[in-house]
C-alpha cells in the first residue's frame, strides 16, 4: 500500500520504498544490515586513524601554508617533548637530566636528547667570542700581568705578589681588592668558604666587578668541559628536550615510565612532562577516553529510559539494534570518506545516539498507538509512516542540513564533523525506517500480540498537567515571555574564551607543568621565523629583542662569532704572548709555614706603606673608579689587620694555606686555558653540536629564530599585541602562537557562518514541508526562543563559549527542531486535544530525555571543552523541549481558543 495516496511528495515516495523493502524482505533487510555493519567495523579497525595535530584541523591560507611547508621541509618533526625539573640543588637537577638522557637513549625511541649545549671547540677557540676591542684590552692586560704571574710562580707566592703589585698600585687595585676579599673570607671561615675567581679583573677587564655567573673566563672553561644546561628562571628550572622518532605515543609513554622509575632516587626534585606533542597526545587520549565512556553511558541511559517508558525490553532493544547498525555504517563511511577522526569528530557517536534514537521512539509510539486500535502490522506501520515517518524524515533532513551547512566553512575539522554527523543522521533514519520495521514485522509474524495500552502511565500524568496549564494559556505565554526577556538581557555577558589550555583537563600533568612554566614567565609557546643566513638572523633577532611584548629571542647567532679576519692578528699575538707565561705550581708555595707567613707579612707591610703614601693621590684622581677602588682597598686592609690581631698562628696558617691553594689552582687552570687557545680557523655552522644544529639549522641552510612572548600567550589579550608587534617586523612569522590565533579565529568564524547557513537552510526545508509561512514560523519559534534561553542560562552559570563548545550554536539549530514540527502537526490535526493525549507528547518527551541523557554524559568528560559542549547541548535541548511542549501549545491555543 502506498503512502502517496494520503500525502504526496518526495518524502512520501522515499518512505513508501523503505516500507515496501522492510515488509516484503524483512530477513534480507536485517541480514544486509548486519553484513554491512560487520564490513564497516572491519574497515574502520584496519584503516581508521586518529589525527591529533591541530594544524590538520584547518585549511591554512596560501601564505601560511607556504610557511608551514617550508618549516616542515627545513625541520621535519621539529617538536620536542619537554621534561621540566624543579627543586633540589643544581647538581641534583643536572644529575637527573644526565641519568634520564642515558635511559632514554637506550630505548631507541628518540632521534635526539638535549640536556645541555656542549661546545668542545671553546677549549681552543673561546677567545673568538670576544670583540676586537676586548682582545686588545686583554692583550694589554696580559702584558701588564706578566710580572704578577711571575711573582706568583716564585717560591714566596702571595707575599711576592703583594710586593710586585706595589710598583703599579693604581692599575692593580681592582685585582688586589678581589684577592684581599677572598683572603678575608678564608680567614673568617678558616678556609671553609665559597671561592670566587679574581683573575677576570686581571686578564679580561679593568671595569666593574662582575657577578660570579658573569665571569667570562670561568664560563668559557666550564662550557668547554661540560657545556651549558638548558635552564629557566635564572637556572632554578632545568629542561630536558627529547625529539621522538616516529611512534610519538610510545615515546611519550616510555618517557613517563622512565621519569617515574628515576624519581624515587631524587625525592627533592619536582618533575613534569609537557610540550606541544605531549599536550596534543594528552588531549587525544582524553578525548578518545571521554568519547568511549560517553558512548557507553549513552547506550545504558537510553536503555533505562526505554525500559522506564515502555515497561518492556523487546521493542526498545530492536530500536537500539537499528541504532547500532547506523553507528557502524557511519564509522565505515568516515573511514572511506576521510580515513581519520580528529579532536572534534571523535564525539560523533554520542551525538548520533542521542539524535538517531529519536526516530525509533516516534516509530515505536506511533506503531503501538495504531496497533492498539486493532490495525494490522502493515496498516499500523503505514499510518505511522504517514505521520511520524514523514515528520521524522523532515527532522532528519533539517538536522542533516544543519550539519552539512558547516561543511562549507574553511575550518577542516568542523567541516569533517558536519560531513560525518550529517551523514550519520541520515543513516540513522534509514536504519530506523528499514531495519526497525523489518524487526517489527518479523516479531509480529511469530508472536502477534495486540497492544492494549499504548501510552505509559507517566504520559497520562503529563496530560493532566498539560490540561491545567492550557486552561490558562495566557499565563504560560507570559511566564515564558518574561523568562525570555531576562535571558535576552544576559546574552551580552556571554563571551568567547580563546584559551586552548582551558579546554583540557586541568588535572593533566602536561597542563599543570605548562601553567607552572607560565608562572615562571617562560612558557613553551614561541613564534618562529626562518632566516636565510646569519646576517639576516642577527638583524631579525635584534629587532625582535627591542619589542615590548617579547621576553627573549633565541638563535644560533651568538654561537657563531663574526669578524675572524679582524680578530686573527690579535689572537695570534695573544697566543704568542701566552707562551712566555710561566705556570705556577698547582699546589702553590707553602705560605702557611712560619717562613711563608713572615714573607707574606713583609709583603703586606710594603704594600701598606706604599698605599698609605699614595692614598691622597689616589683619592684626588679624576677617575671615579680609581677613587672607589682606593677606598675599598683601605677598608679591606683595615679589616684584614683587625682580623689577624685576634687570630692565632694555627688558624691563620690553615686559612692562608686553603686560600693560596684555591688561588693558585684557579690561576693555573686559567693560564692553561689561555695557553690552549688557537688562532688557525674560525668557528662555522658546521662546528655546531648536533642537538643545536637539528633544532636551529635547517636541512637547506635556513636558520630558525625563536621569539618568546612575555606573559601568557594562551590568553588572547596578551597574544594579540605580541603577534601584532612581531608581524610588524616580519610578515613571515609562524609557529604555534600564530597557528593558535589563526585556528581559533577560523573556528569561531566557521561556526558563526555555518550557524547562519544552517538557519537559512532549515527555514527553506520547513517551508517546503509545511507549504505555509505561519506554520513554518510556529515550528521555528521554540528553536529561536530555546537558543535565547540557552544563552541566558550560560550567562547565569558562568559558562563561556570556547573553541570546542561553540559548535553547539549551529548544531542546536537542527537538533530538536523536530519537536516543534511534531507539535505543530499534531495541534493542526487535533486542535482541541493536547499533545500528551496522543503518542506525540510522550514521544517528544522521551526523545528529548534520551538526547539530553546522551549529551549529558559529555558533561562528565575530563576534557573541559567536551564537558562544556555537553552542558550547552543539554541546556539547549532542554530549553527546546520546554518551549515546544509548553510555549508552542499555549500560543496555538491563544490563536484558536475554541
Amino acid at each position: 500500500m502506498s503512502l502517496r495516496s494520503k500525502r504526496a511528495g518526495w518524502n512520501s515516495l522515499v518512505l513508501d520504498r523503505l516500507l515496501a523493502l522492510a515488509y516484503h524482505a524483512p530477513w534480507a533487510t536485517v541480514i544486509v544490515a548486519l553484513v554491512t555493519f560487520a564490513l564497516c567495523l572491519l574497515l574502520a579497525f584496519n584503516k581508521l586513524e586518529f589525527q591529533s595535530d591541530r594544524a590538520a584541523l584547518v585549511d591554512l591560507s596560501p601564505h601560511y601554508q607556504k610557511l608551514s611547508d617550508e618549516l616542515k621541509s627545513e625541520f621535519p618533526g621539529y617538536e620536542d617533548t619537554v621534561v621540566v625539573i624543579d627543586g633540589g640543588s643544581t647538581k641534583q637537577r643536572e644529575r637527573f637530566c644526565d641519568e634520564l638522557a642515558k635511559r632514554l637513549d637506550k630505548t631507541g625511541l628518540y632521534a635526539d636528547i638535549f640536556t645541555r649545549v656542549q661546545l668542545p671547540f671553546l677549549r681552543h677557540q673561546a677567545l673568538l667570542y670576544l670583540e676586537p676591542g676586548d682582545l686588545k684590552a686583554m692583550q694589554h692586560s696580559l702584558q701588564e700581568a706578566q710580572g704578577m704571574v711571575g711573582a706568583l710562580s716564585g717560591q714566596n707566592g702571595v707575599g711576592e705578589l703583594l710586593a710586585e703589585t706595589s710598583h703599579d698600585l693604581e692599575k692593580m687595585l681592582p685585582v688586589l681588592n678581589e684577592v684581599l676579599g677572598q683572603l678575608l673570607k678564608s680567614l673568617k671561615t678558616r678556609g671553609r668558604y665559597q671561592y670566587e675567581s679574581p683573575w677576570e679583573k686581571a686578564f679580561f677587564s679593568q671595569g666593574e666587578a662582575q657577578k660570579p655567573e658573569d665571569n667570562r673566563a670561568e664560563l668559557m672553561q666550564e662550557a668547554g668541559r661540560t657545556g651549558f644546561y638548558n635552564t629557566l628562571a635564572d637556572g632554578r628550572i632545568h629542561l630536558l628536550l627529547a625529539k621522538p622518532k616516529d611512534d610519538v605515543s610510545a615515546a611519550i609513554k616510555t618517557l613517563r615510565d622512565e621519569v617515574k622509575r628515576l624519581k624515587p632516587a631524587y625525592p627533592e626534585l619536582d618533575t613534569g612532562i609537557t610540550g606541544e606533542l605531549v599536550l596534543d597526545e594528552d588531549e587525544m587520549v582524553s578525548s578518545i577516553g571521554d568519547s568511549i565512556h560517553a558512548t557507553l553511558w549513552s547506550m545504558v541511559l537510553v536503555m533505562l529510559l526505554f525500559w522506564f517508558s515502555f515497561k518492556q525490553r523487546l521493542r526498545p532493544a530492536m530500536a537500539l539494534f537499528a541504532l547500532t547498525m547506523a553507528l557502524g555504517w557511519t564509522l565505515g563511511f568516515t573511514t572511506l570518506a576521510l580515513g581519520h577522526l580528529n579532536l572534534l569528530t571523535v564525539t560523533f557517536a554520542t551525538m548520533l545516539i542521542g539524535l538517531g534514537v529519536d526516530f525509533g521512539i516516534h516509530f515505536i509510539y506511533g506503531y503501538e498507538e495504531e496497533r492498539a486500535r486493532k490495525r494490522s502490522p502493515l496498516e499500523a506501520m503505514r499510518l505511522t509512516m504517514e505521520h511520524a515517518g514523514i515528520e521524522g524524515l523532515t527532522g532528519a533532513a533539517t538536522t542533516a542540513i544543519a550539519f552539512y551547512a558547516i561543511c562549507f566553512t574553511d575550518f577542516r575539522g568542523v567541516a569533517e564533523l558536519g560531513l560525518i554527523a550529517g551523514t550519520g543522521v541520515i543513516l540513522c533514519f534509514i536504519s530506523m525506517a528499514t531495519v526497525l520495521p523489518a524487526l517489527f514485522f518479523l516479531h509480529e509474524r511469530t508472536n502477534p500480540r495486540p497492544i492494549i495500552r499504548p501510552r505509559p502511565r507517566w504520559a497520562r500524568w503529563l496530560a493532566v498537567g498539560e490540561r491545567v496549564v492550557l486552561a490558562q494559556p495566557f499565563f504560560a505565554v507570559a511566564i515564558c515571555a518574561l523568562f525570555t526577556i531576562w535571558c535576552a538581557l544576559r546574552i551580552p555577558e556571554v563571551t568567547f574564551d580563546y584559551n586552548l589550555l582551558h579546554l583540557q583537563s586541568q588535572s593533566l600533568q602536561s597542563v599543570q607543568t605548562e601553567l607552572k612554566l607560565l608562572r615562571s614567565d617562560q612558557g613553551l609557546l614561541f613564534a618562529i621565523v626562518l632566516a636565510d643566513d646569519l646576517d639576516q638572523a642577527e638583524k631579525l633577532s635584534d629587532k625582535f629583542s627591542q619589542l615590548k611584548t617579547v621576553a627573549k629571542v633565541e638563535s644560533i647567532v651568538p654561537l657563531v662569532p663574526k669578524g675572524f679576519a679582524q680578530k686573527n692578528p690579535l689572537l695570534k699575538q695573544i697566543v704568542k704572548l701566552m707562551q712566555s707565561f710561566p705556570l705556577p705550581d698547582a699546589n702553590g708555595p707553602n705560605t702557611g709555614s712560619a717562613g711563608g707567613l713572615m714573607k707574606m707579612g713583609e709583603g703586606f707591610t710594603l704594600l701598606e706603606s706604599t698605599f698609605r703614601a699614595q692614598y691622597p693621590k689616589l683619592l684626588a684622581s679624576p677617575n671615579a673608579e680609581v677613587r672607589r677602588n682606593a677606598k675599598q682597598f683601605r677598608m679591606l686592609l683595615d679589616t684584614l689587620f683587625a682580623t689577624l690581631e685576634h687570630m692565632g698562628a694555627g688558624p691563620i696558617s690553615d686559612s692562608v694555606t686553603v686560600f693560596q691553594q684555591n688561588l693558585f689552582t684557579d690561576l693555573r687552570g686559567l693560564l692553561e686555558f689561555l695557553k690552549d687557545q688557537q688562532a688557525d680557523k674560525p668557528i662555522t655552522l658546521k662546528d655546531l653540536p648536533k642537538p643545536v644544529a637539528i633544532r636551529s639549522l635547517g636541512a637547506h641552510g635556513k636558520i630558525l629564530v625563536r621569539i618568546y612572548p612575555k606573559g601568557n600567550p594562551w590568553e588572547r589579550s596578551q597574544l594579540d599585541p605580541f603577534l601584532k608587534e612581531i608581524q610588524s617586523v616580519s610578515p613571515d612569522v609562524f609557529g604555534t602562537p600564530v597557528l593558535v590565533y589563526y585556528h581559533t579565529e577560523a573556528l569561531k568564524r566557521a561556526y558563526e557562518v555555518s550557524g547562519w547557513y544552517a538557519f537559512g537552510a532549515i527555514c527553506v526545508v520547513l517551508l517546503l514541508h509545511f507549504r505555509n509561512i505561519g506554520s513554518t514560523l510556529l515550528a521555528l519559534l521554540p528553536k529561536v526562543v530555546g537558543v535565547i534561553w540557552m544563552l541566558g542560562i550560560m550567562s547565569y552559570c558562568g559558562v563561556q563559549f570556547n573553541p570546542a563548545n561553540f559548535m553547539a550554536l549551529p548544531l542546536i539549530l537542527g537538533i530538536g527542531l523536530i519537536f516543534g514540527v511534531h507539535v505543530v502537526h499534531r495541534l493542526l490535526h487535533s486542535p482541541r486535544e493536547g499533545i500528551f493525549s496522543h503518542s506525540t507528547g510522550p514521544a517528544i518527551a522521551l526523545s528529548a530525555c534520551t538526547t539530553i541523557a546522551c549529551f549529558g554524559t559529555l558533561t562528565a568528560a575530563r576534557h573541559q571543552g567536551v564537558a562544556s559542549l555537553g552542558f550547552l547541548m543539554t541546556v539547549g535541548v532542554g530549553a527546546n523541549l520546554v518551549t515546544s511542549v509548553l510555549l508552542l501549545p499555549a500560543l496555538m491555543r491563544l490563536r484558536r481558543p475554541r
